[in-house]
């Protein structure tokens, strides 16, 4: 058997030697671009604390995001939020930043921003960004109509008839506030129209073990607004199927059968 062999002339070798080494020297002489180091800023919130509250809420400051984040507990409701911010050395609040936080109620609903501008003394400034977060449990609420095709009239051809529509809640005793006054600001209700229309309750109220056997909500359709014009009963709404929606704290809850309005 005839074997061969790839031969390469010494001359070819020291050519290949050559042109690693210059590729070699060549990469080591490439200069690398450094990008300058940003010094961190010193505009900083040391500490951010709830005030206002019989229990601490626990928060988090997040210096690279810029975000304060207040969490509330289940079981803790709070129509309002009084800020103790601390920074610091050398930093200052923007002035009227650290007010009473209200309309939380809106916050949840519609959110907005609330911001902390902070400024070092060398001008340096970093606005860090408020979110508020909860953890209340789910609504739960069983349904006034049990029957989507068959729903539950409610006769409105006497305004001084109270017609009250109680919303169960499927929980024993949902852990509402047990503040009446609270519970009234703390709760949004609304009935919606086939075509997506609200109508709002002025009020909404709470109900809860032991004043009554189960918790609910309770809307009285003469809380409704428009209700009552200069004084005068309108057919506010109309005549035909609504959907309750109801939201109480940060929670909201569409019913998925109707009830029927009549006069």
């Amino acid at each position: 058997m005839i074997t061969s062999k790839l031969f390469i002339s010494p001359k070819k070798k020291r050519i290949n030697i050559l042109f690693i080494l210059f590729i070699l020297i060549f990469a080591s002489c490439t200069k690398t671009k450094t990008e300058p180091y940003a010094p961190e800023s010193k505009a900083k919130i040391k500490s951010f604390k709830i005030i206002n509250s019989s229990e601490d809420l626990p928060t988090s400051i997040d210096h690279y995001s810029k975000t304060i984040t207040v969490t509330i507990p289940p079981g803790i409701y709070l129509t309002t939020l009084e800020p103790k911010v601390e920074l610091e050395e050398g930093c200052t609040l923007k002035s009227g930043s650290d007010t009473l936080i209200t309309q939380l109620q809106s916050y949840f609903i519609n959110g907005r921003k609330i911001e902390y501008p902070v400024t070092y003394k060398d001008g340096d400034t970093q606005t860090y960004s408020l979110i508020i977060k909860t953890y209340q449990p789910p609504l739960n609420f069983l349904e006034v109509s049990i029957d989507s095709k068959n729903p539950v009239e409610f006769d409105q051809s006497k305004w001084h008839i109270t017609k009250a529509l109680m919303v169960k809640n499927q929980n024993a005793a949902y852990p509402y506030s047990k503040n009446y006054d609270l519970d009234l600001s703390l709760g949004k209700a609304s009935l919606i129209d086939e075509k997506g229309k609200e109508y709002e309750f002025s009020v909404v109220m709470s109900q809860y073990p032991p004043i009554t056997s189960e918790s609910a909500i309770v809307l009285n359709l003469n809380d409704i607004n428009g209700r009552f014009v200069d004084g005068k009963y309108t057919q506010t709404p109309a005549a035909g199927l609504y959907w309750i929606k109801i939201r109480y704290y940060d929670r909201e809850e569409k019913l998925k059968n109707p009830i029927k309005i009549t006069y």
